[in-house]
């Protein structure tokens, strides 16, 4: 099966393509037929992804073949069991949390949303929670993003900008506190199956200091 990437996320690491509206060019078929959800997930998408996307159904299984490394599905919410970062200002260090994260399509599919919230295993704690927007630049025809979020009781902002790799993309950030921390790194993705895939932190730089790169991350697809 063809490499997923998130549309940054849109360009990412799985195009998870939001079920539309229907419209006068919604197939008069049901809705489990292969051809209706061809359309649904994939007119969810702008059209130069869609129009060559591999399309998947809700059990992975793909219904077209796609030649663009794109892929639609029917939804992009996953999950990881992990210890917090400490280097980021506000998180505790190695605290146990569940991350949740989904993607999601907004403004007539002109963006999309990243959220994220995690909280201790009990979940009585809110450890963090932030969101990152990813917008096509037309100027550079390149993905660019602008995040912003609270870890801990301190609020954070930042931009950045996807890069394609041969089989991963990487995020480059840049993040400032309001405190004043400022923070460089990037986030690799790589697709490890139809289900799962992995992020890491590496080139971390805060305030002029080299921090080592962070273990791999492994999300699992919820929904």
């Amino acid at each position: 099966m063809k490499k997923l990437f998130i549309v940054g996320l849109v360009a990412l690491l799985a195009v998870g393509c939001n079920q539309n509206t229907p419209t006068s060019n919604e197939p008069a078929e049901p809705h489990t037929s292969a051809e209706w959800q061809i359309w649904a997930y994939s007119t969810a998408a702008p059209a130069y992804i869609a129009e060559n996307a591999t399309v998947l159904n809700t059990s992975m299984e793909p219904l077209r073949a796609g030649t663009n490394g794109w892929t639609c599905l029917a939804a992009n919410q996953w999950q990881i069991k992990e210890s917090s970062y400490g280097f980021f200002e506000g998180l505790p260090e190695d605290t146990e949390t569940i991350n949740n994260v989904e993607y999601r399509w907004i403004t007539d599919r002109s963006a999309l949303l990243e959220t994220w919230e995690a909280r201790t295993l009990d979940g009585k704690q809110r450890i963090n929670i932030g969101s990152i927007l990813y917008t096509l630049d037309p100027a550079t025809n390149s993905i660019k993003t602008k995040h912003f979020g609270y870890d801990g009781n301190v609020y954070w902002a930042g931009k950045g900008w996807i890069e394609k790799k041969k089989n991963s993309l990487a995020l480059h950030v840049e993040e400032l506190t309001i405190n004043g921390t400022h923070t460089t790194y990037t986030n690799e993705f790589r697709i490890l199956n139809k289900n799962s895939f992995q992020s890491q932190f590496v080139d971390i730089n805060q305030d002029g200091k080299s921090i080592s790169k962070q273990p791999k991350r492994k999300f699992s697809r919820t929904k």
